[in-house]
């Protein structure tokens, strides 16, 4: 997993080079900027980050984006179900919402 993916998944309204950043200055990555006030204790390693994204449920959003990924489309797939329609179609409304 990204370190930035892994953010999101911990802490989804920090912004990234605003509450948080990393660096590599060639020795590795590592956590450069952290914003203690609004994202709490500030993680022990670069890698202890990444763990814990993996080990954290992923959200809402990624869970549908997932989703649709793999469903199938009705072209392809003549056996679609109504419940896999619907998630595809909330899945794209939601999408172009965001767009506006």
């Amino acid at each position: 997993m990204s370190p930035i993916r892994a953010m999101e998944r911990l802490h989804p309204t920090a912004i990234f080079l605003v509450d948080y950043a990393f660096k590599d200055d060639g020795a590795g990555p590592y956590i450069s900027k952290w914003n203690t006030q609004k994202l709490g204790p500030q993680p022990v390693s670069f890698a202890k980050l990444i763990q814990d994204g993996d080990a954290a449920a992923p959200t809402e959003e990624e869970a549908e984006r997932d989703a649709a990924k793999r469903l199938p489309l009705r072209d392809t797939d003549p056996d679609l179900t109504p419940a896999q329609m619907q998630r595809a179609v909330k899945f794209l409304l939601r999408q172009a919402l965001k767009g506006r």
